[in-house]
């Protein structure tokens, strides 16, 4: 698999030559790439060469300019051979076999991937002495004769040695093959997964594009432009995605068949609408693109689709890009109402200052992706704010007369204290909640305790 080479012969990189390796390289803008081309032609990871057995193939990543192998665009996976150009951008790659007799030396020179050519001493026939010129040639002759004859019989006894010894060889190894079952241990690899996912709907009105990117190193990254109610969203994930999410992620592909699919269904568009939903993903180093235009999704593939996207929105905390501007702004409203009087009756029941702030809390994260952002959003924040500050407060509060209640071992009254915070902080997946059970279930006991 390492006979392949691509050479740069136009673009920023001309002249530099890029060995093929066995896991397969990627092209693109990003430097973490294989092949870095600084090119704002080309998409951040432009497209990717892998092997399936001992066929070289080439798949373009869902790019906005496309990849092109010998003029002819690579729409889905295209099996390479000696000769074919790759264009990308401003760029040509020439792809060669190293194992062809026409791929010269000189050829593939580039700094750090191939070594000068080595130039063996040539030996001087005229000068060497055999020992068959002159006088003494003719005068050894006879002794000459002799020692050819008995080197003749050695080599033939030696041959005939060897012969017999490989022979004997053979025979051992096939018996142990038949009598021996070979064990293979088989050692799990850790699977890699590059994910693009890319949605447009437009109409005459707008244009709506959602693209959804997972790199090689687990990066979840997801651009939103909505261009009638202008938003222009990049979010990023700080820290990669666990390793054991994106082994789930490859089971739902596998699980949906993916690379059964047939990597294009398309229909006819309505008047004035464009629908399209390209699916790209990169699994053990071996890319598949399915794309779905103008027309109703296969249910595999619309369950996968929207599994990813719902990957996407808890990952980056964009769950509401689904909603026009109107709407949020609507359901955000609405947050903020609800908010409001549960945190005006805070004390008619314990747990409507906690609930409050998850209104706040929905209605600011709404507004996440809307610009201007309307009149009520500081309001919100600032709302949010003061019921942060007072439940810390009402918590802090209560573990003071909980740990004065347990200093003076007065469990009863310890336990009502705790009783009640767990019901001001009723999330059984706040850190608040769980660390005051822990301590609830202790007094408990020691009520117990005292009771026998």
């Amino acid at each position: 698999m390492g006979k392949y080479r691509l050479v740069a012969e136009k673009g920023v990189n001309t002249g530099s030559t890029y060995a093929v390796k066995p896991e397969g390289i990627s092209i693109g803008r990003a430097s973490q790439n294989d092949i870095h081309i600084p090119d704002e032609e080309l998409s951040r990871h432009h497209c990717k060469l892998y092997f399936l057995g001992e066929d070289l193939w080439v798949s373009d990543l869902a790019t906005l300019n496309g990849t092109l192998v010998n003029g002819q665009p690579a729409e889905e996976p295209v099996k390479l051979a000696h000769g074919d150009r790759l264009h990308i951008g401003d760029s040509e790659l020439l792809l060669l076999d190293t194992n062809e007799p026409n791929v010269s030396a000189s050829t593939l020179k580039t700094a750090g991937d191939t070594a000068p050519p080595i130039t063996l001493p040539q030996p001087n026939v005229s000068n060497i002495d055999l020992g068959f010129s002159g006088t003494e040639a003719a005068s050894d002759s006879q002794a000459n004769a002799s020692t050819k004859k008995t080197l003749i019989l050695a080599g033939t006894a030696f041959l005939v040695i060897c012969l017999i010894a490989v022979i004997i060889k053979l025979i051992t190894s096939d018996a142990t093959k038949i009598t021996t079952p070979m064990t293979v241990i088989q050692v799990p690899a850790t699977r890699s997964l590059e994910l693009l996912y890319a949605k447009i709907e437009a109409n005459e009105h707008n244009i709506f594009r959602y693209d959804l990117q997972l790199d090689a190193e687990g990066h979840l990254s997801v651009r939103i432009d909505d261009l009638i109610q202008g938003r222009h969203v990049t979010k990023k994930t700080e820290e990669p995605i666990d390793k054991n999410l994106r082994s789930e992620i490859i089971r739902k592909f596998e699980r949906a068949s993916f690379q059964n699919m047939e990597p294009r269904y398309e229909g006819i568009p309505r008047a004035n609408t464009w629908n399209t939903y390209k699916l790209t993903a990169v699994i053990d180093g071996q890319a598949k693109t399915v794309e779905v235009r103008n027309r109703l999704e296969p249910e595999a593939f619309k369950a996968l689709r929207e599994e990813i996207e719902t990957f996407g929105r808890n990952e980056l905390g964009l769950w509401a890009i689904e909603f026009s501007r109107e709407k949020l702004i609507d359901l955000a409203r609405e947050s903020q109402i609800v908010g409001q009087k549960r945190f005006d009756e805070r004390e008619i029941r314990l747990d409507n200052l906690f609930n409050a702030i998850g209104n706040f809390k929905s209605a600011i994260a709404y507004l996440e992706t809307i610009e201007p952002k309307p009149e009520f959003y500081d309001e919100t924040v600032n709302a949010l704010a003061a019921a942060d500050l007072e439940l810390e407060e009402i918590y802090t509060e209560h573990n003071w007369q909980a740990d004065h209640a347990i200093n003076t071992r007065n469990w009863v009254t310890a336990a009502k204290i705790l009783r009640e915070l767990m019901d001001i902080i009723p999330d059984r997946a706040d850190p608040r909640n769980r660390e005051t059970e822990r301590r609830l279930l202790d007094v408990e006991s020691r009520i117990q305790k005292a009771r026998k």
